[in-house]
């Protein structure tokens, strides 16, 4: 089976601490550009990208041989180090421990993508809540098929 014939979709979603919104337009450009080089590097593709002030929501094709954990250990660590030593913000940026995850379809990808123009602002705490319920559901699911 060939990388393009493989997809391992996987949203996923991960704050600054204390969800403090100092995300601002260079600090965008510098997330984008870094998250889109660290997956390249770990033979990842980005496929959506959203961020608030406070957050980032992406996903992504991981690559069957890369581990989830490892590839955001290297995303976030790059980023912040890249906005700490380039003073883009007034206060040390900092990014809350751990990201949460899910697995996604293709059909899931597009409708994300639709929808990303109009999505309503959402706290990060809302966005992990809706995931959380949406796995649960799954898992009730799978026990009852």
């Amino acid at each position: 089976m060939t990388a393009k014939e493989t997809h391992n979709l996987v949203r996923v979603i991960w704050a600054t601490r204390d969800e403090r919104k100092i995300i601002n337009s260079e600090c965008e450009k510098a997330i984008v550009n870094l998250i889109q080089q660290q997956l390249s590097i770990k033979s990842c593709q980005l496929h959506f990208i959203y961020n608030e002030e406070h957050y980032v929501d992406i996903i992504i094709n991981l690559h069957v041989s890369t581990d989830l954990s490892s590839v955001m250990q290297v995303v976030k660590g790059s980023i912040s180090y890249h906005i700490n030593r380039n003073n883009l913000t007034e206060m040390k940026f900092i990014w809350k421990k751990g990201f949460h995850s899910e697995p996604k379809t293709l059909e899931c990808l597009e409708k994300a993508i639709d929808t990303a123009g109009i999505k309503r602002k959402t706290t990060y705490r809302e966005e992990t809540n809706a995931i959380k319920k949406r796995i649960r559901r799954l898992a009730m699911l799978a026990k009852y098929a």
